[in-house]
């Protein structure tokens, strides 16, 4: 360590030199916690929080996520709504205003597939690609829940609005 400079800068400057020198962040962080570095002051030139952040409410974020991924599983959109987590937080409500209109969707879909299909089973491919598409929608939200993002699905997601939880 040199005197001038701060021990918090000189673990960044290695860093950003060990980057430049083609090492991975593991290697980086392993190195100079081998050669004393505070595991603390390491984590944090790295960005790590030492300790979980939970949010306000006590709920914590995976908490969170978690319901907001279960609004787009099928009629698992029904257990954030019936938890009372809707009325609780405005990220929760809004995923599960989305997966209710797509469970919506998805509920049409089967009943009009299950009787069309009866009358025209020609028009088995169009109820399967329609199927599909209610799973991407269902990926999408899922992976937006999952960053934390309030994004509305593509086709469907201004209808969730309609929802008044």
């Amino acid at each position: 360590m040199t005197d001038n400079i701060i021990p918090a800068q000189e673990i960044t400057n290695y860093i950003k030199e060990a980057r430049n020198s083609g090492l991975g962040d593991q290697e980086i962080r392993s190195n100079l916690l081998r050669t004393g570095w505070p595991e603390k002051e390491v984590d944090d030139a790295f960005g790590i929080p030492t300790t979980p952040i939970a949010p306000a409410g006590g709920e914590t974020v995976e908490s969170k996520t978690l319901m907001a991924v279960l609004a787009y599983i099928g009629f698992l959109v029904l257990i954030p709504y019936l938890s009372g987590d809707v009325k609780k937080d405005e990220f929760i409500k809004f995923h599960t205003q989305q997966g209710m209109v797509l469970f919506i969707i998805e509920m049409i879909l089967f009943i009009l597939s299950a009787l069309i299909s009866r009358v025209i089973p020609a028009l088995g491919i169009f109820w399967t690609l329609l199927g599909l598409g209610t799973l991407i929608l269902s990926v999408l939200g899922i992976v937006n829940a999952a960053k934390g993002e309030k994004k509305e699905l593509p086709l469907i997601g201004a209808y969730g609005k309609k929802f008044n939880f």
